[in-house]
C-alpha cells in the first residue's frame, strides 16, 4: 500500500512536470488532496469582460462543502464563483449561471486522458435549460502573461444547451487547477475569463 502511494506520487508530479495533452492518458490523480482544488490561488486577479480587463481582489468563503470565490473592485462584487468541494469530487455550482446538479470538474479517483458526462439544468435569469457536458481531463503548462509557465491539470467543458431548436446551443468552458494551489485561470465562453494579476 506505501509502494502504491509512493507510486502515485511519482506519476502525479510527473504528470503536472511536464507532460501535455495526448501524453499523459492513464495517469491517475488519486484524492482532491494532491490537488486542493479549492485553494485560492492568489488573493489579485484580472477579469476579463469580453476584451475587458478589470483588476479584482478575491475573497474565499467555505462553508461545508461549498467555496466561494468573490471578485470585486472597488468595493463592488462584480462576479461570484460557487464550487462544491468533497473528497471524491469538485463541481462547479454557479458562476452567474447556476448548474443543476453541481457540474463536477474533478471527479476522484481521476484518469487523466478518460472523459465523463454530465446531464442535468443550466438555470438563467429563472429559465431552466436541458444541458448536458463532456469533462475531459488532461494537463497543460500554461503560460500567463505576468505569472510564466505554469504546470496545470487543464479541464476542458464541452456543454451542450437545449435551445428549443434542431440545434443545440454550445459552450465551452476551461479550468486550469495547480497541483495544491487551485484554479489559477478559468474561461466561460467568449464572455469572461480570470486569470492571475500578480506576477
Amino acid at each position: 500500500m506505501a509502494a502504491r502511494k509512493v507510486l502515485t506520487g511519482i506519476l502525479v508530479t510527473l504528470t503536472l512536470a511536464g507532460c501535455r495533452p495526448g501524453g499523459d492518458q492513464g495517469i491517475t490523480i488519486a484524492t482532491a488532496v494532491e490537488l486542493l482544488p479549492d485553494a485560492l490561488y492568489q488573493p489579485q486577479a484580472t477579469l476579463n469582460y469580453g476584451g475587458t480587463p478589470i483588476v479584482v481582489e478575491m475573497k474565499r468563503e467555505a462553508a461545508g462543502q461549498e467555496v466561494r470565490f468573490l471578485l470585486s473592485a472597488h468595493g463592488e462584487v462584480l462576479e461570484t464563483e460557487v464550487y462544491r468541494s468533497t473528497t471524491s469530487e469538485f463541481s462547479l455550482v454557479s458562476i452567474d449561471e447556476q448548474f443543476e446538479p453541481p457540474l463536477p470538474l474533478l471527479m476522484f479517483p481521476m484518469t487523466l486522458g478518460k472523459p465523463w458526462e454530465w446531464t442535468g439544468e443550466l438555470v438563467a435569469g429563472g429559465v431552466r435549460h436541458r444541458a448536458q457536458a463532456t469533462i475531459s481531463p488532461s494537463t497543460e503548462q500554461l503560460f500567463l502573461t505576468k505569472t510564466g509557465g505554469v504546470d496545470t491539470v487543464k479541464i476542458d467543458v464541452d456543454l451542450k444547451i437545449d435551445s428549443k431548436t434542431s440545434t443545440p446551443a454550445k459552450r465551452h468552458l476551461t479550468f486550469w487547477f495547480a497541483r495544491g494551489k487551485g484554479i489559477v485561470k478559468r474561461e466561460i465562453g467568449t464572455a469572461t475569463s480570470r486569470e492571475p494579476s500578480v506576477p
